[in-house]
């Protein structure tokens, strides 16, 4: 009597239970449980035993409830309110049911999917699906208040014991850890009427409970231990697995709140949508819609919803801040605003501007303005971003224009380091993953997909359009029952004779462009060094930038040649004056090398006024490059009588290239009247012409003297772009409300413009778009055409034409060449869905064009992928058509569980296995595997894996014998990595510097020898510090790291820290960190046929 006596506390220390239950349960008639959770891990713990029982009633309390009762307590909350939480849960009206009986199933689910399917897993599984078969065991869900305490009722099945049962309540739930290794408190009982009065309180229960056995039941024969599924089925569950983001609506927006965003089509509410889930995955989302349909009113409808968790800073270019403000102010969104021109002055400091300091959500509009890390605008904007661990909306529809790092700098600016959550970058950081991307060991799409919503025209006229019953070749678009259409587009190209152009004289001067007439001595000053300075430091730079900058010089000369003759003569008159400047400088003793020298002499040279002669002037110049460290070179250090002598050449050279100019005029300029012939066919039309050169836009307003309607001039600094816009569309360009309306006598009907009208505006009423220079980035040649191929176009068509270059200077500059192959990698990177150049190109029904070729029939540049790399995929066209067209096969689909099973007719000896693991918070990451026979793993990409599973095939195959061995080895694979994983990741992207500090010192002393007896708890504080802190701990460890000169004592920091981890209680964030990290499952497997291999 006195040992059980001993037994009767169960603390699974000193007692465990699981042994207490293995004792007993083969003698029991009936066995009655009441849990909290319902483990499979702690039933098979006890499988053995609990079969020997004659009956088992399983009841499960619901433990999902998001506010229970003890919250209510815990947040100070008044009795009542408690009273009347619980009187709401004992409620149990349909609706609760259902829902309790909802919840139970997922619960079970997810049991089921987070087992490591071993092959007594899967036995345990069985024997589980056999008693209830066998209506041996009997399942229940308690739906009112949570079952606090845990009860095992055992009843004995021979009354020669001398007892009725064994009864053991407490805290232990049916778990593995509840009955083995959980520090518990259960109390054991053999008094009779102990047990009466148990039995009692748990048949009240029972009765109350909603009948769950089958539905359990169900669960397990779907789960991957009772079913094995179709290939078909495993194809489709996988990929629903990789979409499910991209398929189903994340976010329900309440109509009332709905009502407040700007109208949208259903194509841009589902942009809303999933930008809404990337942005709250990953911190940022890209809105990379083609041209024209309308991205601004989306990048509106993100800061409406996420305003009420955030503060937005909206950075635009300078012209396109009065479009903004007017949104803003219409739908009532509460934005600070700012140029992004600012972001390049030396002077601002967008940090620490304190009108800003509460922004942490940042929208950027033409954010491929900052593809290039080197400026001053972008450090300017990333250091804001970085300290102030701002979100980001980024709006481009040309995210991608020279290479991938262009994309990579745009995704920096919401990261604070290159350790990033979005896959497949996750495991490796940003910084190695386009590292990859560019020695062609990963694709850059794979990380794209997971935050840049891109669509084409062609595909959302596809997917969302309806066709015109008047013009069966036209689709339109319904926004709020109003049809909108798209133009469609002609494209011409127009060829001139440049020779004609420069009277003649093209020849002779571009002979004297080349090296043999040229030295641009004045570009290359490292060629002029004496050998004694030649190696030094400060001059090493000056030898190696010369070359390339030469080559860049004749390269503009001659595009500026292409773009107008204003455009070149205006440039040889610069090089003229600035030889000119270089050489009265050197005479006075300055060698007026560096940036704020090439300023200074520019802007002089440009000044009519300027005297070449004026001494004071020339001091000036001095003044300002000794301020700016230019004067660092030594005047000595130069041949300068062989630097003197090359730059008097070039500047005999360039004065007989302006002489030749000189002779050329506007009656010469066979450019500029196929221009005026051009127009004189458009009369009537609204135009837009473009250059890239404000001297070329001067030239051309001047000399088009016969247009009938008005016209208008726009470049930076007339800083007239949005009223030009205005005038040109007032209907998509309103003044603000007190403005009177433009009349039509004013507005104006053709504009000469940079491409400072090229990006963000809205010029619907355009026809015409004419590109007079051949731009080198196509992105320019895209964004141009994008001002009046929108949606929303009352024109039938708009027309794109473009003068490609003559021949000869063609052969000099080989821009066909060089846009042609910028072209082919931004629709491999991206995707374009319309011609640029010419109507020769081919657009094919997979919305991707081929680049145009001045042979038609030359099909070598047609190369193109087949599927436009950031649309939807097929795998998502086919189970988005599966969900419209079939919703009750959606839905049995949708039962499906994580974990299945499948193999093939004739198995190959290789198995596909996908694992995952973590939480949104802690960051998730998905492993693809192929494991062959021999026990070898090979990593796969999604796309590989996909294309491997991919399969109509709806008949089922038994699972081979070795399944469960190959899987094992695919889990310990997937663990390993994830182990090393987080290993890596010790320390988070966003954490604060003193706490860097005290967890490097942490690791520090773990390494020495005085300190290991004391392991456990500095891991354990390695842990806990490591985590994201409140403000006021991170504070106290500023406290010890502020003090360097004095670092704290190994045991005195320790002891500090301890003091911390018991006081913050951080001991239940460690464990919650640990079981998100530890949520590792396999989503889904299946053995190859020899076919798939």
């Amino acid at each position: 009597m006195p040992t059980r006596e001993a037994r009767n506390v169960i603390d699974n220390d000193k007692v465990v239970l699981k042994d207490e239950l293995e004792t007993i349960l083969p003698k029991t008639s009936i066995a009655s449980i009441a849990v909290g959770y319902f483990f499979i891990s702690g039933f098979a713990a006890i499988l053995k035993a609990l079969k020997q029982a004659d009956k088992i009633r399983l009841l499960i309390s619901n433990t999902t409830d998001e506010k229970t009762a003890e919250a209510l307590i815990e947040g100070f909350k008044s009795i009542k309110d408690v009273h009347a939480e619980v009187q709401k849960k004992n409620l149990v009206n349909d609706k609760r049911k259902e829902q309790v009986l909802s919840d139970s199933k997922d619960n079970v689910k997810k049991s089921l999917e987070y087992m490591e399917q071993t092959t007594s897993d899967k036995t345990v599984v069985e024997e589980l699906i056999e008693l209830m078969k066998n209506k041996k065991i009997e399942v229940r869900v308690y739906p009112k208040e949570k079952l606090h305490a845990k009860a095992y009722l055992l009843e004995f099945k021979d009354t020669a014991y001398g007892i009725k049962g064994i009864g053991i309540v407490g805290s232990s739930n049916l778990s593995i850890a509840g009955i083995s290794t959980s520090s518990e408190l259960n109390l054991k009982t053999a008094n009779d009427g102990d047990i009466n009065q148990l039995l009692e309180w748990f048949d009240k229960r029972w009765e109350d409970g909603l009948l769950f056995t089958e539905k359990f039941n169900k669960i397990l024969e779907k789960s991957w231990a009772g079913k094995t599924y179709s290939p078909h089925e495993l194809f489709l569950k996988a990929a629903y697995q990789e979409e499910k983001e991209r398929i189903e609506r994340q976010h329900q927006i309440d109509p009332v709140f709905e009502s407040t965003f700007p109208k949208l089509f259903p194509f841009q509410k589902k942009a809303v949508d999933h930008g809404l889930t990337m942005f709250e995955l990953y911190g940022g989302v890209i809105i990379a819609d083609v041209v024209g349909i309308g991205k601004t009113y989306v990048g509106t409808a993100l800061l409406k919803y996420l305003q009420r968790d955030y503060r937005p800073l909206i950075i635009s270019p300078p012209h396109l801040l009065e479009m903004w403000e007017r949104f803003c102010a219409k739908y009532e969104i509460d934005a600070k605003f700012l140029s992004d021109g600012k972001l390049s002055q030396e002077k601002y400091s967008l940090y620490q501007d304190y009108k800003l300091t509460d922004r942490d959500l940042v929208l950027i509009d033409e954010s491929h303005h900052f593809r290039n890390n080197n400026t001053r605008r972008y450090e300017n904007l990333k250091h804001y971003m970085t300290a102030r661990e701002a979100k980001a909306i980024l709006l481009t529809a040309t995210p991608f224009s020279n290479k991938p790092e262009d994309l990579k700098n745009q995704i920096m600016l919401f990261h604070t380091s290159d350790h990033t959550f979005i896959p497949p970058a996750n495991e490796i950081g940003l910084n190695k993953f386009f590292q990859q991307v560019k020695d062609e060991g990963a694709n850059l799409t794979d990380l794209l997909k997971n935050i840049m919503i891109r669509r084409t025209r062609r595909y959302i006229l596809n997917t969302y359009g309806k066709t015109d019953e008047t013009n069966p070749n036209r689709k339109y678009l319904l926004i709020e029952n109003e049809r909108k259409y798209f133009p469609e587009r002609k494209m011409y190209t127009l060829s001139y004779d440049i020779d004609k152009v420069y009277a003649g004289q093209y020849e002779k001067i571009v002979n004297k462009l080349q090296k043999g007439q040229l030295t641009f001595a004045r570009y290359s000053p490292g060629s002029y060094l004496k050998p004694e300075y030649a190696d030094k430091p400060i001059y090493r730079d000056l030898k190696t930038t010369g070359p390339k900058l030469i080559s860049l010089i004749r390269h503009l000369l001659l595009k500026r040649m292409e773009s107008s003759q204003q455009s070149f003569r205006v440039s040889i008159e610069g090089f003229i004056r600035t030889h000119e400047i270089f050489l009265n400088l050197l005479k006075r003793g300055t060698v007026p090398i560096g940036d704020t020298a090439v300023k200074d002499m520019y802007e002089a040279a440009t000044e009519p006024d300027f005297n070449l002669d004026d001494e004071e002037e020339l001091r000036k110049i001095e003044k300002n490059m000794a301020e700016s460290g230019d004067t660092k070179y030594k005047f000595d250090a130069f041949r300068i009588d062989d630097l003197t002598e090359k730059i008097q050449n070039d500047l005999g050279v360039f004065r007989e290239i302006g002489y030749l100019v000189s002779k050329c005029t506007d009656k010469d300029d066979d450019k500029l009247h196929n221009l005026r012939k051009l127009l004189d066919k458009n009369s009537g039309k609204k135009v837009l012409v473009f250059s890239e050169f404000s001297s070329t836009i001067k030239y051309l307003y001047e000399s088009v003297t016969t247009w009938k309607g008005k016209k208008e001039r726009v470049y930076a600094e007339l800083n007239n772009a949005m009223k030009a816009a205005q005038r040109f569309d007032p209907e998509n360009n309103p003044r603000s409300s007190s403005d009177e309306k433009i009349p039509k006598s004013e507005q104006l009907s053709l504009v000469f413009s940079t491409d400072v009208l090229s990006e963000g505006v809205n010029l619907h009423a355009g026809q015409v778009v004419i590109n007079y220079d051949f731009h080198w980035n196509p992105v320019r040649l895209i964004q141009r055409a994008g001002r009046i191929d929108r949606l929303g176009s009352k024109n039938e068509f708009v027309t794109i034409h473009n003068f490609l270059p003559d021949p000869k200077i063609e052969d000099d500059l080989n821009l066909t060449e060089k846009v042609g192959n910028k072209i082919n990698e931004i629709q491999r990177v991206i995707g374009e869905d319309y011609k640029i150049l010419t109507q020769d190109e081919v657009v094919n029904t997979d919305d991707l064009y081929a680049i145009y070729h001045d042979d038609p029939n030359d099909t070598d540049i047609l190369d193109r992928e087949d599927v436009n790399p950031l649309e939807p995929s097929e795998n998502e066209k086919l189970l988005n058509e599966m969900m419209e067209t079939n919703p009750g096969y959606w839905k049995k689909f949708k039962e499906i569980p994580d974990g299945i099973r499948s193999s093939s007719k004739n198995p190959s000896g290789k198995l596909i296995l996908v694992c995952e693991s973590g939480t949104e918070k802690t960051g998730k990451i998905k492993k693809h595997y192929e494991i062959d026979s021999k026990k070898h793993v090979k990593e796969l990409t999604a796309t590989q894996t996909l294309n491997l599973l991919k399969s109509d095939d709806d008949s089922i195959y038994p699972v081979p014998s070795n399944y469960d061995e190959l899987l094992a080895v695919g889990w310990k694979k997937f663990n390993d990595d994830i182990q090393q994983k987080y290993a890596r990741d010790i320390i988070g992207p966003k954490t604060p510097a003193s706490q860097k500090y005290i967890v490097h010192r942490l690791m520090e002393i773990s390494n020495k020898r005085e300190f290991k007896n004391e392991s456990k708890v500095i891991n354990e504080l390695i842990q806990a510090f490591r985590l994201p802190l409140l403000r006021d701990q991170t504070r106290e460890l500023s406290k010890l790291k502020k003090n360097d000169s004095a670092e704290p004592d190994d045991s005195i920091l320790i002891v500090v820290l301890k003091k911390m981890y018991v006081s913050y209680e951080l001991s239940a964030q460690v464990k919650q960190t640990e079981q998100e990290i530890d949520r590792s499952r396999i989503l889904y497997s299946r053995f190859l046929g020899k076919s798939d291999a």
